[in-house]
């Protein structure tokens, strides 16, 4: 496993399964199209995801109030970042940490991340939750120690990589999700403490 890096690396260019590379950056206003499309194309393919395509914003100008509050800090509380996946000029993925804004809770992270399917399965959502990772042991996030997130009980290919990175599985919430078809799904939760690991990921 990796040792943690000493500073945090907010741009980072990494090279994918296949031989292409991407770029890992923050997010910013401008990226608000790409965002949108990127997202339409996650939740159109309906997995893993609790959104509908009909309630995520309806242009690119409610995507970039959306990012605003993210880079301003009001949706994700003092101290969250998002960070896109950039790939041949596209934005490919989006993860996010929201801090909890109460005193008692601020020591929590909470991570969201989603890659459009045709770019699955080449490294890119490893390659955006080290970068959350990082981001929470030395970058803004420092004072985190608690990272957790929730992905459906039978999303084995992200619970194998959750798992790699460190995150174990504490609970699982009962028929928590109801798909557009009627039927319902467990949600799992899944937590890495960041006080109780030497320097890996």
């Amino acid at each position: 496993m990796a040792s943690a890096p000493a500073t945090f690396e907010a741009v980072r260019t990494i090279a994918l399964e296949g031989g292409r590379t991407a770029v890992l950056r923050p997010v910013a206003l401008s990226d608000a199209p790409g965002v949108l499309e990127c997202n339409r194309k996650i939740h159109s393919a309906g997995v893993g995801v609790v959104r509908t395509v009909d309630e995520l914003p309806a242009s690119a100008e409610g995507q970039e109030r959306e990012l605003r509050e993210w880079i301003e800090g009001k949706r994700s509380g003092p101290n969250g970042s998002m960070v896109v996946a950039v790939l041949d000029g596209v934005v490919v993925g989006e993860a996010e940490i929201r801090r909890y804004t109460q005193a008692g809770l601020r020591h929590i992270g909470h991570i969201g991340i989603g890659v459009q399917p045709d770019c699955q399965g080449v490294g890119l959502g490893r390659a955006m939750m080290e970068w959350l990772i990082d981001w929470a042991r030395v970058g803004l996030g420092r004072g985190i120690i608690r990272l957790d997130l929730s992905v459906f009980h039978n999303n084995v290919r992200a619970i194998r990589l959750y798992e790699s990175l460190g995150f174990v599985r504490e609970g699982l919430r009962k028929r928590f999700v109801r798909l557009p078809d009627g039927s319902e799904i467990d949600d799992m939760l899944m937590v890495k403490f960041l006080d109780q690991e030497s320097g890996d990921s």
